[in-house]
C-alpha cells in the first residue's frame, strides 16, 4: 500500500511540476508577444512623429505631393459621412491631375499660398489619376478641386480655377 502511496505522490508531484512549466512558458510567451506588440505599437508612433517632424521642418511652406494614406494620418478620413479636419492644422488639399490646364495654372498660386501660411496651414496635392478610388469616393468630377478644411469645421470646396486674386481670396475667407 505505501508503495502505491508513493507512486502517486510522486506522480503527482510530476504533474503539478510539468503543468507548472507549462504555465510558465505560456506566460512567458504571453509576455514575449505583448512586448513585440508594444515595441511594434512604439515603432509605428515613432514613425509617425518622424514623418510629423519631417513635414513640419522640411515641408512647411510647401505643397505637398500625397496619397490617400499621407492624408488620413494629417487629417483623418476624408470618406467619413461628416469629415472635419482633425489635423493640428488647417489644411488646403487641392485634387489635380498633370494633363489638367487649370489645374497648372493653380499650382504656382497654391505654392505662393503655401509659402505665405508656412506654419499655419498644410498644404496637399493629390493626383485623382494616381488616387481614383478617393477621387471617386468623394464624388469629384471636375479638378481642380481643393477643399479648404479649418480643423475642426466644416470643410469648403473650391471647384476650378479662374484667376489668382480670386483664389486666394476664397482660400483665406474659408480658413478664418
Amino acid at each position: 500500500m505505501r508503495k502505491i502511496l508513493n507512486i502517486l505522490l510522486i506522480a503527482t508531484a510530476a504533474i503539478m511540476a510539468t503543468s507548472c512549466n507549462n504555465s510558465a512558458k505560456k506566460s512567458a510567451e504571453a509576455s514575449a508577444s505583448q512586448q513585440a506588440s508594444a515595441e511594434a505599437s512604439a515603432t509605428a508612433q515613432d514613425d509617425a512623429e518622424k514623418w510629423e517632424q519631417s513635414r513640419d521642418a522640411g515641408l512647411a511652406g510647401k505643397v505637398i505631393e500625397a496619397g490617400p494614406d499621407v492624408l488620413i494620418e494629417a487629417v483623418g478620413d476624408l470618406t467619413e459621412t461628416g469629415w472635419k479636419n482633425s489635423g493640428k492644422r488647417p489644411a488646403v488639399i487641392d485634387f489635380n491631375a498633370t494633363w489638367c490646364g487649370p489645374c497648372k495654372q493653380l499650382k504656382p498660386v497654391l505654392e505662393k499660398l503655401a509659402a505665405q501660411y508656412k506654419g499655419k496651414v498644410d498644404f496637399y496635392s493629390i493626383d485623382v489619376d494616381q488616387s481614383p478610388e478617393l477621387a471617386s469616393t468623394l464624388g469629384i468630377e471636375s479638378i481642380p478641386y481643393v477643399i479648404v478644411a479649418p480643423v475642426g469645421k466644416a470643410p469648403h470646396a473650391i471647384v476650378g480655377f479662374d484667376s489668382a486674386d480670386a483664389f486666394s481670396k476664397q482660400v483665406q475667407q474659408y480658413l478664418q
